[in-house]
């Protein structure tokens, strides 16, 4: 009832909604963003689970893959060949969600060069600062133009 009430008012004006790219745009970095969660909670899952076995990670040994290939490749630790099977799927597991995340940053990348907005904002290259302004660039091209769907003059 008050949104009959309100588009009857004379001061009221509309905006657009979303346009099939915006959507798109958004789409992508939703899809990204679930992917990093995933692969966070992923890593950090195998890391507590070797460290249960009182197996450490350190970047200083060549990280999480380092030390998976070593107790995937050492006959001489207990472990099982069911638990070796399950480890080396949730390590590759991990490494299809770190491809996925490459994949929608050269998505995100390819789709913010053809849209429009994103052209009209600033924007300086880099490398790893490349792809976060391009992910601010293609947030401010899908959620800058929409706010509020009425608003008064």
């Amino acid at each position: 009832m008050a949104i009959v009430q309100a588009s009857l008012l004379p001061d009221i004006s509309f905006i657009k909604g979303k346009t099939v790219e915006q959507q798109q745009l958004q789409s992508i970095l939703r899809l990204r963003e679930l992917a990093v969660r995933h692969k966070t909670a992923s890593g950090n899952q195998l890391i507590a689970l070797l460290l249960e076995f009182n197996i450490r990670v350190s970047s200083r040994n060549g990280g999480l893959g380092e030390v998976i290939e070593s107790v995937l490749e050492n006959a001489e630790n207990e472990f099982s060949k069911a638990f070796r099977e399950a480890l080396n799927a949730a390590w590759q597991h991990l490494l299809v969600l770190i491809k996925s995340i490459a994949t929608y940053d050269r998505c995100l990348e390819e789709s913010i060069e053809q849209h429009e907005d994103c052209k009209r904002l600033p924007y300086s290259g880099g490398s790893s600062e490349k792809i976060l302004r391009s992910f601010e660039r293609a947030a401010l091209a899908i959620f800058l133009p929409i706010g509020p769907a009425i608003y008064r003059h």
